[in-house]
This record gives C-alpha cells, structure tokens and sequence, in this order.
C-alpha cells in the first residue's frame, strides 16, 4: 500500500467521523468499513470494491503498527491516538477539496469550537496565501464585517442584535486563532485582519472577547511584522 494512498484515505476517514459525529473509539471492524469507503470514493481514490476490501486491513493494521495515528481500545476498538490528529487530518482533506465545498464549510463550522483546530489545519495546508485570505474573508461576509458595521448599529446586519453579536465575536476570535497559529497570508491582508482585532481589542464592550484577542495578537509573529499596528494607544 502506498503510503501517500494510505494517508489520503485515512485524512478522508478523519474528516467523515468529524462531519458526522460518527463517536470514538469504535468497532475496528468499523473503522476498517470507512477506510474501505474511502479508498472507494471517486473523490478520493477511487478503487474497485474488490481492490478497497483488499488494503483496507493493511491499511488499518499500518494505522496503528507502523504510523501510530490510531491506537487500541480494548475488544476490538480503536481510535486516532488524540483528538488533535484526528482535526489535523480532517483539516488536509478539507484542504484538499473544491474551493466552493472549502468556503461552505468554513462557512458553517466557524463558530463551533469543536471546529477551530479543524480549519486552522485546512488554512495551514493551502498553497496559495490568498487563498487562505479568501477564507477568512469568507468568514467574515458570512458573519457581518464588523469593520463595516457600526457597534451601536448592528440592524444593519438584518437580525436581531444578540445573534448579530455573536456571529461577529465569532469570527473576531477565529480569525484571532488563526493570527495566532501564524497561518500565512498576504502581508496587506495579514495587516488588515490585525489591523481589526487590534481595534477590536481597543472598542470591544465585552473583557472576554477583548482578553482572548489580546492574547491572540501577543502569541503572534505576524504582529511585529507588521507594525507600525497600534494597540491601546501606543504605537508598534
């Protein structure tokens, strides 16, 4: 078995159980099953079912054995050695899909936390920075710029002010996680996107959202980078 196969199978599995909440750890048996599916998958590798059924145990047995991605349970059951690698595999399957499919996901998973580490993955993996701006501009169109919309005037946004909010404060502290994860981008976007938690950090009302900002832009290699970026007043 290929190992690059073999990993793009298993990045197609990690990101099946994430999207469908499918519980671990699981049957190997089953385990097995969806490996088997994805060597299947047209998008994926697109084997006969004869070919799939055939690696798909040595690709579980290399799963656990030979990569140490997933690891025992007990009476047959396994699971990815850590939530993390399972997220980061998921993340490269993601990335690896259609820009429309990428953008709808992002779309829909933002502000769940359960995704962050997920699409953190997915914008580290992309090969072209501005696409990775799109993205994360895609977040943002999707919750309501708030350098577009006024505090004091979030109707403009079409709903009613607590879920407006929220959408917003979401998407202030993903694109936070990700400045913070030094995801790369294009210099003028990555000053943009600092440029708006910044002030973020300096208007917000709510201390929590302002705390985990600033936190965000302290664990940043993109903030000295582009300075001058002013923070409470003070200049970079």
């Amino acid at each position: 078995l290929d190992e690059r196969d073999f990993l793009t199978a298993l990045q197609a599995v990690a990101y099946r159980i994430k999207a469908e909440l499918i519980p671990q750890p699981m049957a190997a048996r089953a385990m097995e099953r969806l490996l088997r599916d994805a060597f299947q998958d047209e998008d994926v590798l697109d084997l006969d079912e004869g070919s799939a059924r055939t690696i798909a145990g040595a690709a579980l047995e290399m799963a656990e054995d030979e990569f140490g991605l997933l690891v025992a349970q007990g009476a047959r059951q396994v699971s990815f050695v850590h939530r993390v690698i399972g997220d980061h595999l998921a993340g490269l399957h993601l990335a690896g899909l259609e820009v429309v499919d990428q953008l709808a996901t992002f779309a829909a998973r933002y502000s769940d936390p359960a995704w962050t580490d997920v699409l953190l993955a997915a914008l580290s993996a992309q090969t072209n920075q501005h696409q990775t701006a799109d993205l994360l501009d895609h977040v943002f169109t999707v919750a309501g710029d708030p350098a577009e919309t006024p505090a004091e005037d979030v109707s403009s946004l079409g709903e009613s002010w607590p879920q407006a909010d929220l959408k917003s404060h979401a998407a202030l502290r993903f694109a936070g996680a990700a400045m913070a994860a030094d995801i790369k981008l294009p210099p003028r976007k990555a000053k943009e996107f600092l440029d708006q938690l910044v002030l973020t950090v300096e208007r917000s009302t709510s201390l929590e959202l302002r705390d985990v900002l600033l936190t965000a832009l302290a664990g940043s290699s993109a903030t000295d980078a582009c300075r001058p970026t002013t923070l409470f007043g003070v200049p970079g």
